[in-house]
């Protein structure tokens, strides 16, 4: 392991440091030892360790006296310490030679001249530390991090383990098997492969919940069958139930499928993010602005619904003009007015950190109204509340939990604290 050297300047600091009741410290000579609190130096922890009654080898009625290196690295230093008396000369005085490895001495001050130094029984000891070498400082010790992520991770498609199994298969596969008419070829519906995935049912519980129930009735490991969903696309979104990430290639061809895929069986954070991925990369245009809304009200996307919302309000002239608005769910009338609202008064995060408030610290009087969906998300997900619903349901959310903190006396919509803490 490289060790970091610094280059120095020859420096000196002073410190005073206290040793409070000094004359009731246990004194035993060889045995009895206090330490001061630590102090910061040169880039080292550092405290001073007095033995009142001397050590081992101190003489008679001696205090000893040294300093202590509590961090790890290397590095010289010159201690000097020194106890002031109500007089103009030291009570006691030590410094080692310049280069010396000393950093005490077991013959510091008679004690006796120590007590008449402190009137009040509290010792004060001036210490002058200067810099004699370079400073090797060790990095800090390795710590793993908490190994359950990773630990669970590696039981994705662990058979030995596994108490519950898919079968995933194609409803019908296009390439091979009898010819259907106009051509086509198909297989039968039995001649179509599966695919067998292995799972635990603790970790669908919370992670995937619509797979976790569909696994109530199987009490064996019999296979349960899921239809309608390609092999490929459900052992992404069980393998992000197991913590794990999709790329973005990965998205660029399946973002759709994923959203599909993760909203039927409750994966929200994978659905989350293929639908920011689809927004990000996607352009509004009048040509699928209909196509676009209509899914993002049939699958709850409403990050996609707020952009589909924004290009209608910026373009209403040619909206009006060029699209069939009959299929329209019935709530756009309201989602526009939304939009037209959130554009005239919301608070982005910008504009609250330009007026130097964190984000995080919104005032209790803040209208939800006004905020964007992913700063309603962000809201959501601090307070540990569902973030997988409608705009709507995101206000009510948050509305409710404001009311519910007001009830209990607390003024802070930012803070962290969980309900058992309120109740």
């Amino acid at each position: 392991m490289n060790a970091q050297t610094h280059a120095f300047t020859v420096s000196c600091e002073t410190f005073e440091i206290h040793f409070d009741d000094f004359d009731e410290l246990p004194a035993v000579k060889g045995r009895d030892w206090t330490d001061s609190a630590q102090f910061d130096c040169f880039g080292h922890q550092w405290c001073v360790r007095i033995y009142p009654g001397g050590q081992t080898n101190s003489d008679d009625g001696m205090v000893s006296v040294f300093l202590r290196q509590c961090s790890s690295g290397s590095i010289r230093v010159q201690p000097t310490f020194i106890v002031h008396d109500r007089e103009t000369a030291p009570a006691a005085y030590y410094q080692p030679p310049y280069l010396s490895a000393r950093r005490g001495t077991p013959n510091f001050a008679d004690r006796s001249a120590i007590l008449g130094a402190c009137p009040t029984g509290d010792l004060v000891i001036e210490v002058q530390l200067k810099q004699t070498g370079p400073s090797t400082l060790s990095p800090p010790p390795f710590v793993p991090t908490n190994p359950l992520h990773k630990n669970i991770l590696k039981k994705f498609m662990d058979e030995e383990s596994s108490d519950v199994i898919f079968e995933v298969s194609r409803d019908e596969v296009e390439e091979g098997g009898r010819v259907e008419e106009g051509g086509s070829r198909k297989r039968k519906r039995d001649e179509v492969p599966s695919t067998t995935f292995h799972a635990h049912r603790f970790v669908l519980l919370d992670n995937a919940p619509a797979l976790a129930e569909a696994c109530e009735s199987s009490s064996d490991l019999t296979p349960i069958p899921i239809t309608g969903v390609s092999p490929e696309i459900f052992r992404h979104v069980l393998y992000c139930a197991y913590g794990g990430d999709v790329t973005d290639v990965v998205l660029k061809y399946h973002a759709k499928d994923i959203i599909d895929v993760a909203d039927k069986f409750g994966v929200v954070g994978l659905k989350l993010k293929a639908e920011a991925y689809w927004v990000e990369n996607t352009t509004i245009s009048i040509d699928n602005v209909m196509e676009n809304l209509l899914y993002a009200d049939a699958k709850n996307c409403p990050l996609l619904k707020e952009a589909v919302m924004d290009f209608v309000v910026e373009n209403a002239t040619e909206v009006v003009r060029k699209v069939n608005l009959k299929d329209a769910p019935r709530c756009l009338l309201t989602d526009v007015l939304a939009a037209m609202n959130s554009r005239d008064n919301r608070l982005t995060e910008a504009e609250i950190l330009a007026e130097g408030v964190s984000f995080h610290d919104m005032p209790d009087d803040v209208d939800f109204r006004f905020l964007r969906v992913s700063e309603l998300r962000k809201q959501l997900d601090e307070k540990g509340l569902e973030v997988d619903g409608s705009r709507e349901a995101m206000i009510a959310a948050l509305d409710a939990y404001k009311s519910r903190r007001s009830s209990f006396g607390y003024s802070d919509l930012s803070s962290s604290s969980s309900d058992e803490e309120e109740g």
